[in-house]
């Protein structure tokens, strides 16, 4: 298969996965394991949070997001024993968790009916597409350019317009949910490895937790305050 990940520079020396044996299991990446529960607390405490009619589908995102962590931490445990089979829950997942998460930032623009279907229509088109081509590759970077999409496109070019057309101010935290976030897409994509137990998964992990505790406090807000 093509590998389609970009070449690290020449300053970036690669690491090899920890391995460690639990119970007569040769197991991967336990701080991969770690980090992704970061996102998982963060993203069942933004489920608890948004519990209301007006974060419904963010509802959704936190606990697909949740779920797809708790897997994709699984993965990579399991890699030994499951291969890329099991990636396939974890990707399947992701997508769809950033899918409810571009719709719900769609929602915060009042579109017409009319619009809104065809919008979705898109979304569901390009979550197909890139699933296939993961798939078909067997690539995680299909899935990165799908959760890529959705923060940089929906959250942060459409909360940029909200915030400054709408003057939304609440979704300055989204924003600020994106520029935190923003850096684990250069770490991941350039395969940046700080260190054996700080690869650039890990790394990736922890920004994406800090960026999410953002939206929770976008989601905090409007539970008790629609954007208008």
């Amino acid at each position: 298969m093509a590998v389609l990940f970009l070449e690290p520079p020449f300053f970036i020396t690669m690491i090899d996965k920890i391995e460690f044996v639990f119970l007569g299991m040769n197991l991967l990446e336990p701080m991969a394991m770690v980090t992704n529960l970061f996102v998982i607390f963060v993203c069942v405490y933004g489920y608890k949070m948004s519990k209301h009619k007006n974060t419904k589908y963010w509802n959704l995102f936190f606990a697909l997001f949740a779920l797809a962590s708790f897997f994709g931490g699984l993965s990579h445990l399991f890699w030994n024993y499951w291969g890329f089979y099991g990636k396939i829950l974890p990707w399947l997942l992701g997508v769809a968790a950033t899918s409810f998460l571009t719709y719900a930032m769609v929602r915060l623009f009042g579109f017409s009916a009319q619009t809104e279907r065809k919008l979705v229509i898109l979304l569901i088109l390009k979550a197909v597409v890139l699933l296939l081509l993961a798939f078909w590759n067997w690539n995680f970077l299909f899935v990165a350019i799908d959760t890529i999409f959705s923060l940089v496109l929906a959250c942060g070019i459409g909360g940029w317009i909200l915030f400054y057309t709408k003057k939304s101010e609440n979704v300055k935290y989204i924003l600020q949910g994106v520029l935190a976030m923003l850096p684990a897409a250069f770490i991941f994509l350039f395969k940046f490895d700080a260190h054996d137990w700080l690869n650039r998964e890990d790394l990736s992990h922890i920004l994406i937790a800090m960026g999410l505790l953002f939206f929770v406090s976008f989601t905090k807000k409007v539970a008790l305050d629609q954007v208008s």
